[in-house]
């Protein structure tokens, strides 16, 4: 009896092992990455291969590496294919096991290489100005929309779009935050966040971590005094769950 409980108890879990992933040197990854064109780089990174550089070079300082490099064998992804493997991550829904297969390395690994780039992001580009959040100045304004009225010549005064963007979380034993959190469209415990970027692509302005079961409408409402002073007579483009009335009309 006490065998066929030891026998029954014992928990077998399915793993992906090593011996099923290409080398990281072949990966998928590493084909794209020396050999892709630019639309596809562009496409499955989301960023441009000058910026890809410029983020690289930001985050992975050599002299600092240097002092920091650990003892023993080197890791099986570079530095390039680490910050491939954090986009891929931070930009799709993918899980570990699929990204994996792509840059051809455990799960456990996998892990501890997202772990130490969130970290390493976080440090590098908390006060870097080229990630700055900042509300453009006339000048960039007056740029912006001629940018966009080059390509629709009917519109000559937006300067970006403004959008909403909500984040799954995870749940809480705390009643009352919960229900806050809760939004009954996704069926989801969610954070709500609001963007708006340029016609660069880059955010300029940003309200961050709002309860889910909180409107687009309603975040923008705590943020719309400051559009207000500082947008001038331009405008920006928003989808319909925002505010079309009173004085966000002028602006939204």
């Amino acid at each position: 009896m006490l065998l066929i409980h030891a026998h029954n108890s014992v928990r077998n879990r399915t793993k992906l092992h090593r011996s099923a992933l290409l080398s990281p040197s072949q990966s998928p990854w590493e084909r794209l990455y020396h050999h892709g064109d630019a639309s596809s780089f562009l496409l499955m990174t989301g960023l441009t291969r000058s910026a890809f550089r410029s983020l690289h070079a930001t985050l992975f300082d050599n002299n600092i590496q240097r002092l920091v490099a650990r003892r023993g064998r080197p890791g099986l992804l570079n530095s390039a294919a680490q910050l491939g493997l954090f986009l891929f991550f931070i930009g799709s829904t993918m899980g570990i096991k699929h990204l994996c297969m792509i840059f051809g390395v455990v799960p456990s690994v996998c892990s501890d290489v997202i772990n130490k780039m969130l970290r390493l992001v976080v440090t590098k580009l908390k006060r870097n100005p080229l990630a700055r959040v900042r509300f453009p100045d006339a000048g960039k304004m007056a740029h912006f929309a001629r940018l966009i009225q080059s390509r629709e010549p009917a519109t000559d005064d937006v300067i970006g779009f403004m959008d909403g963007l909500a984040l799954t979380s995870e749940c809480t034993s705390e009643d009352i935050e919960q229900n806050a959190m809760y939004n009954g469209y996704h069926s989801d415990t969610m954070v709500n966040n609001i963007f708006a970027y340029g016609p660069d692509g880059k955010v300029f302005l940003c309200a961050v971590n709002f309860p889910g079961s909180w409107h687009d409408g309603s975040i923008t409402a705590n943020i719309l005094p400051y559009i207000r002073n500082n947008i001038g007579n331009y405008k920006m483009c928003v989808d319909q769950g925002f505010p079309r009335t009173g004085g966000a009309s002028q602006i939204l």
